[in-house]
């Protein structure tokens, strides 16, 4: 861990950082957090320990849709500030969690 910012957020960054010189950190709140995805390059959320995609902005809210939306039939989804702060998270998994450190890229 980097350092702790306002409101209980927390900075981390890579742990090659001082060895190889990475560059790459990510910012926790709240048990959500925000990776780039290595296949599209856009952001994908982390909450629950499953996967999120944006689904749609709208004004200064971002809604994200449960990565096994259209594979399963997954209706979980949640709505942060465009800021990254959470708003709330609606319906439910069907599905066991979609996310551990070892299946990221999945």
């Amino acid at each position: 861990m980097k350092n702790h910012q306002a409101h209980g957020k927390k900075q981390w960054y890579c742990s090659s950082r001082d060895v190889h010189g990475c560059r790459a950190d990510v910012i926790t709140y709240k048990g959500i957090y925000y990776l780039p995805s290595h296949r599209t390059g856009s952001m994908v959320l982390i909450f629950k320990d499953n996967k999120y995609w944006i689904n749609n902005r709208y004004q200064n809210t971002i809604n994200w849709t449960c990565r096994d939306r259209k594979r399963l039939g997954c209706n979980s989804c949640v709505q942060t500030t465009v800021e990254g702060r959470y708003i709330k998270h609606k319906g439910f998994h069907n599905h066991e969690d979609n996310y551990t450190k070892y299946n990221f890229n999945d």
